[in-house]
This record gives C-alpha cells, structure tokens and sequence, in this order.
C-alpha cells in the first residue's frame, strides 16, 4: 500500500493505492487548526471515475 497527498475537488486528500490501483481517496477538512473531518471513498465506480481524473 502507497500514500501519496493530492489535492481533490480543491480538497487535502491522501491517496492509497495497492498494486498501483487507486483503491481509497481520505479527504480531509481541517477547522481551527485541527482535523475536523475525514471523509474516505471507497466505492469501486467513483474510485474508478477518481482514477481517471488524476491521470
């Protein structure tokens, strides 16, 4: 597994990828100087679609 930080929908994000294959995207919102939220996409179609829009 590789991580590697990009920026997604005008987002922090970190990509995991296995293999060479995107298999999650963790978005990451900070507030008042801390993690506020983490979101992580896992859905095989939107990772796909995520996939090719970071080529």
């Amino acid at each position: 597994m590789t991580a590697a930080v990009a920026e997604v929908n005008g987002e922090f994000a970190v990509l995991l990828r296995h293999a060479g294959e995107l298999r999650a995207v963790m978005a990451v919102e900070i507030g008042d100087g801390r993690v506020d939220t983490v979101r992580t996409l896992m859905n095989p179609a939107e990772l796909a679609f995520a996939a090719a829009q970071l080529v």
